[in-house]
């Protein structure tokens, strides 16, 4: 049986509820466009009906977090480990994979960082309905993120900027302790896969048949390994890389723009204290007060600079774009 689902609002000039405005994306859309995605969206949640046999979807697996921090080799991990979910092979919003994007599988995989800008309206798609939305929350050592290169593709030099950084963790902070939310650290990723796939088994209730220690054995041609920085074993020699003395300057510089750092590690349990600063010119440790940032003009900002021909682009280009200085 087809079920037609409406929503009523309370009569108030014609205007919907502030709070429903807030949590929909669709209303940054122009007209033609919320109109159009609405439509092709009736047509690729059809299988959530059942109807004519379709397969409903039960789990939609969302990774997000902090940028540079394996959220792809997570991805890459889960996709590999859970064979018959929608498998995207590349970055793709939340927001986009729940609405309009075909499926006819139980099990749904999305990964892009800065998704964790936007769960509330996924949250609240997700309100009232059969699929359960299972969110999973990447995080790093600050210092490693703030120092991680491509070596392949994209533009050279840093990949995240201080303002960046500050605003996926203004982001992360908000929401790490929420119920529906599962926080796995790079750290503990890359030297206990087994341990970390069982917890994520255990958060979403699905069972995997892959190792995520073998997720590098899968030849995968659709899989968008770009990000990567190649495919290798699961390794612990990224861990710790931002003391090199090659980021020597690189962190001083990071200390000099972002005074809060220091307490912000401690916070995610990477110091104890702020003794390692010493060795870096650290004054002032004061922790900062944070101006919030709107969360979807950063998660915009975002898919413009990936539209943009890396050719173009130097040096922290996406820093000056999205708007911070480091």
């Amino acid at each position: 049986m087809l079920t037609l689902r409406l929503r009523v609002w309370p009569v108030n000039g014609g205007a919907r509820p502030k709070e429903a405005r807030r949590t929909n994306i669709y209303s940054a859309w122009p007209p033609l466009k919320r109109l159009r995605r609405r439509l092709l969206g009736l047509v690729c949640r059809l299988p959530d009906t059942g109807i004519f046999g379709l397969c409903k979807l039960r789990s939609h697996i969302l990774v997000c977090g902090f940028p540079r921090c394996g959220t792809t080799m997570l991805q890459m991990m889960l996709e590999n480990a859970l064979p018959h979910a929608r498998r995207f092979g590349y970055e793709i919003g939340g927001w986009r994979a729940a609405t309009y994007s075909w499926r006819n599988h139980a099990v749904m995989i999305s990964k892009v960082p800065h998704d964790v800008f936007r769960l509330e309206p996924l949250r609240d798609f997700y309100r009232g309905r059969s699929a359960r939305l299972r969110i999973i929350l990447m995080v790093r050592d600050p210092r490693d993120v703030l120092t991680s290169k491509r070596l392949t593709g994209g533009p050279s030099g840093y990949c995240v900027g201080i303002d960046r950084w500050r605003r996926y963790y203004q982001a992360f902070t908000r929401h790490r302790d929420d119920a529906d939310v599962l926080v796995i650290r790079y750290e503990e990723l890359v030297r206990h896969p087994a341990s970390q796939q069982m917890r994520v088994e255990q958060f979403t209730d699905e069972s995997m048949s892959v190792p995520f220690a073998n997720f590098h054995l899968i030849s995968r041609l659709d899989f968008d390994q770009s990000t990567l920085n190649g495919l290798r074993p699961v390794g612990t020699s990224l861990i710790g890389r931002w003391a090199a003395p090659e980021h020597r300057e690189r962190i001083a510089q990071v200390l000099r723009h972002l005074p809060e750092l220091p307490h912000a590690l401690i916070r995610l349990g990477y110091e104890r204290d702020e003794a390692w600063t010493i060795d870096h010119g650290m004054i002032d440790h004061r922790e900062d007060e944070f101006t919030p940032t709107p969360t979807y003009a950063i998660a915009a900002a975002d898919d413009r600079y990936r539209a943009m021909p890396h050719g173009n682009v130097g040096n922290e280009s996406i820093i000056h774009y999205i708007g911070g200085q480091s």
